[in-house]
């Protein structure tokens, strides 16, 4: 079995972000956040035009494609 890998980051209070290949072979970034920091990130423009993006309101969740986040390491 072939490890893909994931790249793991929490901030206590903040956030929370998984980086990890889909299913697919695709890599993305999911973001859980409390619920006033996730009414402010899922409101940013960035993210609302983009069709890939997958947003979880009731989980406080994000899911991205990888190649937006310009902070997560390679």
């Amino acid at each position: 079995m072939r490890h893909a890998g994931a790249h793991l980051r929490y901030k206590p209070g903040v956030s929370c972000t998984a980086a990890y290949l889909s299913a697919d072979g695709q890599a993305v970034a999911a973001y859980a956040y409390d619920p006033d920091r996730y009414a402010e990130e899922s409101g940013r423009s960035r993210w609302r035009g983009e069709p890939s993006v997958v947003m979880l309101p009731r989980h406080g969740v994000i899911v991205i494609p990888a190649r937006l986040d310009r902070h997560l390491r390679a």
